[in-house]
C-alpha cells in the first residue's frame, strides 16, 4: 500500500474520531440518562407499592382488629341478655310463688271464716228448731 494512501485514511480517521467519539459520549450519556429515568422510576413504583402494602396491611389489621371486637361485643351483649332473661325468670317465678303464697293464704283464712259462718247458721238453725219444738202446738181443728 502506499504510504500517502495510509496517511491520507490515518488522518480521516483522526478528523472524524472526535465527532465519531462526540457522538458516542452523547449516545453513551443518553443511555445513562434513561438508564437513570429507568432507576427513578422503578424507585418510585416500588415506593408506591412498598406504602400501597402498607396501607393494605393497616386496613386488614384495623378490619381484623374491628371484626374482633364487634365479636366481643355481640358476646357481651348475648351474655348481658341472658342474664336480664334469666333474671327476669327468677323475679317472674319469686312473685308467681309469692302470689300463690298470698292466694293460699286468703282462701285458708276466708274458709275459716266460711267454716265459722256455717257453724253459726247450724246453731241458729238448732235453735229455731229447739225453740220451735218446746213451744206448745196448738190443736188443729
Amino acid at each position: 500500500m502506499d504510504p500517502e494512501i495510509i496517511q491520507a485514511k490515518l488522518d480521516n480517521i483522526r478528523s472524524s474520531l472526535p465527532s465519531d467519539l462526540e457522538e458516542a459520549n452523547e449516545i453513551r450519556e443518553k443511555g445513562d440518562k434513561i438508564l437513570s429515568d429507568a432507576r427513578s422510576a422503578a424507585e418510585r413504583i416500588r415506593d408506591t407499592a412498598e406504602k400501597e402494602s402498607r396501607t393494605r396491611i393497616e386496613q386488614n389489621a384495623i378490619v381484623q382488629s374491628a371484626e374482633a371486637r364487634s365479636k366481643e361485643i355481640n358476646q357481651q351483649a348475648e351474655f348481658k341478655a341472658k342474664s336480664i332473661i334469666e333474671d327476669a325468670e327468677k323475679a317472674a317465678n319469686q312473685r308467681r310463688e309469692e302470689a300463690d303464697k298470698y292466694s293460699l293464704n286468703t282462701l285458708e283464712e276466708l274458709q275459716k271464716k266460711i267454716d265459722n259462718l256455717r257453724g253459726q247458721v247450724v246453731r241458729g238453725i238448732e235453735v229455731l228448731h229447739a225453740m220451735d219444738q218446746s213451744k206448745p202446738q196448738k190443736p188443729s181443728k
